[in-house]
């Protein structure tokens, strides 16, 4: 039987966890694009300690926020151009 999902809302039934969370979420999205790293290692362990979600959940919410954070990385990168190539 498939576990059911989580139906809280956000920032309703604790919502400094949210905030802690986002805030966490937002530095080592940061420090991950930095590093050119994905960030999975860094956003799962925040998901199940600070939202409390369980792993198949965390990992799944996991790589929706790398997909996000790599969009936003290749619309930020998309106007740079090679060393001597013009655009």
């Amino acid at each position: 039987m498939a576990d059911p999902l989580p139906n809280d809302r956000l920032f309703v039934s604790h919502p400094i966890f949210d905030v802690q969370a986002a805030l966490a979420i937002f530095f080592g999205a940061a420090i991950a694009a930095g590093g050119g790293l994905g960030g999975g290692g860094v956003f799962v362990p925040i998901y199940i300690l600070i939202q409390g979600l369980q792993p198949k959940f965390a990992a799944a919410l996991s790589q929706a926020t790398i997909f996000g954070g790599s969009v936003v990385n290749l619309l930020m990168n998309l106007r740079k151009s090679h060393h001597g190539v013009p655009l």
